[in-house]
């Protein structure tokens, strides 16, 4: 088994990351972008690849309009918007 490290983002395409995603993306997650725009162990999709995320992103608002109409979290409601998909396991979010 083996991990497979995307090249790193450029400082552009994180500030187009933060744009899209309105400056939420936490600073950790841009720092590792520094080092690898996606990361995954052997077959697994592992951490989705920046170039990707956008696309995840519509596709987790999208699950959530139609298979769950109301989303909680300690009892307040949840925007899925406000959610980013970081990992997804064998095509699994």
């Amino acid at each position: 088994c083996f991990y497979h490290g995307s090249p790193p983002c450029s400082d552009q395409q994180i500030g187009q990351l933060e744009l899209e995603f309105n400056a939420v993306l936490p600073t950790d997650y841009l720092s590792f972008l520094k080092i690898h725009a996606g990361f995954s162990k052997h077959t697994d999709t592992g951490l989705i690849r920046t170039k990707h995320l956008q696309e995840a992103h519509r596709q987790l608002i999208a699950e959530f309009q139609q298979y769950l109409k109301e989303f909680s979290s300690l009892d307040r409601p949840v925007d899925p918007s406000d959610l980013i998909p970081f990992y997804e396991s064998f095509g699994q979010p």
